[in-house]
C-alpha cells in the first residue's frame, strides 16, 4: 500500500484539477487547495468533498515542507506567490499530466489523442473494460468536467487533450503521459481553437507517437491522412495497427456492427464517425486483452458517455 502523502492543489477550483484532489483524498490522502475564483460544478463538488477553500486568494504561509506534492493548474502564473513559496522550499512539483504519469508509472498506459472523438474512443474502452469488471483507471473529459477514477488498477485509460498542461508549457497535456499504447481517432487544426501554427500543431503527434516506448503500439485511423503520415514513419520498436469504420448494416431505423461471423450486434450510436470510433476501441481493447466476443457481448449498453 502507498505511503498516504499530503498534496496541495494551486488552482483547485479548475475542471481537471478538483477532480484529481477528490480522487486522491478518496485514496486516503491528505489534501488541501487554493483559486482566486471557483464556480460549478467544481463548487459544488469540492463543498461535498469539504476541500472547498475558505477563502479565495492565495496564501503562501499554507506552503510548507509538511506537504509533499504540489499540483499547479494550467492557468497559473510563474510569479503565483504559492507556486515560488513551493520552489523556493524545493517541494515536488507538477502540472497535473504530470502527476498522473508519476500516479500510473508502473501501470499499463493507454492514452487516446485526437481533435475529435477521442473522448467517445476512451469511454468505450473504459466501458467494456467495467462491463467485464476488469479493474481500469482513467481521466476522460466529458462536456466541462472530467470523469476521473485512481485506483490500483494494472491499467489506465486517458483521453489525451491537446491543450497545454499550463500557461508556463506550450506542449500538450498528451506529450506527458508516455504512453504504453497510443490510439489516434481524427487530427485537425483550427487557428481558433490552438496556440500552434499549422506546421507546430501536426509536430506535437509526431512528438506523442516518439513518446512511445520501445514495444508500444499505436493504432490510427488510415483514412485521417496526419494521423497515416505520423504512424507511417515507422520504428522497428513499434508496432503500428491502421484501422477503418467497422463493418455496420442498418435496418428499421436501428444500427447494427456486423462481425467476422457476419453476426449483428446492435449498437446505440449511428454514423460513419461513430463506427470509426467502435473500430478503434475494438483494436486497443484486443492489445489488452479482450477477446472480440467479449467487446461485442459488451458494447451495446454503451449509450455515448461513460456512466
Amino acid at each position: 500500500m502507498e505511503p498516504k502523502k499530503k498534496f496541495h492543489f494551486i488552482g483547485i477550483g479548475g475542471s481537471l484539477m478538483h477532480n484529481v484532489a477528490i480522487a486522491l483524498q478518496q485514496l486516503g490522502h491528505t489534501v488541501s487547495g487554493s483559486d482566486d475564483e471557483i464556480v460549478d460544478p467544481s463548487r459544488s463538488k469540492l463543498l461535498t468533498s469539504n476541500l472547498l477553500p475558505e477563502k479565495a486568494g492565495w496564501f503562501p504561509d499554507h506552503i510548507d515542507k509538511s506537504i509533499d506534492i504540489v499540483i499547479f493548474g494550467r492557468h497559473t502564473k510563474k510569479d503565483n506567490p504559492e507556486l515560488v513559496k513551493a520552489q523556493q522550499l524545493g517541494l515536488k512539483v507538477y502540472t497535473v499530466p504530470e502527476y498522473i504519469y508519476e500516479f500510473a508509472l508502473d501501470k499499463q498506459r493507454l492514452v487516446v489523442v485526437g481533435s475529435f472523438g477521442r473522448d467517445i474512443v476512451a469511454a468505450m474502452i473504459v466501458h467494456v473494460l467495467k462491463a467485464l469488471k476488469r479493474p481500469v483507471d482513467y481521466l476522460i473529459s466529458q462536456g466541462n468536467d472530467y470523469l476521473m477514477h485512481l485506483s490500483t488498477a494494472p491499467v489506465i485509460v486517458i483521453d489525451g487533450s491537446e491543450s497545454p498542461s499550463t500557461t508556463l508549457y506550450h506542449t500538450p497535456q498528451f506529450i506527458k503521459y508516455k504512453q504504453h499504447i497510443g490510439v489516434f481517432t481524427d487530427i485537425a487544426w483550427n487557428p481558433e481553437t490552438t496556440n500552434f501554427n499549422e506546421n507546430d500543431f501536426i509536430r506535437q503527434y509526431d512528438l506523442f507517437a516518439d513518446t512511445t516506448p520501445k514495444g508500444g503500439m499505436l493504432i490510427f485511423n488510415e483514412s485521417d491522412k496526419l494521423a497515416s503520415v505520423i504512424c507511417n514513419k515507422e520504428r522497428a520498436d513499434v508496432q503500428y495497427f491502421p484501422y477503418k469504420a467497422h463493418a455496420s448494416t442498418s435496418e428499421t431505423g436501428k444500427d447494427y456492427l456486423v462481425n467476422s461471423h457476419k453476426e449483428r450486434i446492435p449498437v446505440q450510436l449511428s454514423g460513419k464517425q461513430n463506427f470509426l470510433y467502435y473500430n478503434a476501441a475494438f483494436e486497443a481493447l484486443k492489445k489488452i486483452g479482450v477477446t472480440p466476443e467479449q467487446f461485442y457481448q459488451t458494447i451495446s449498453s454503451f449509450k455515448g458517455t461513460l456512466v
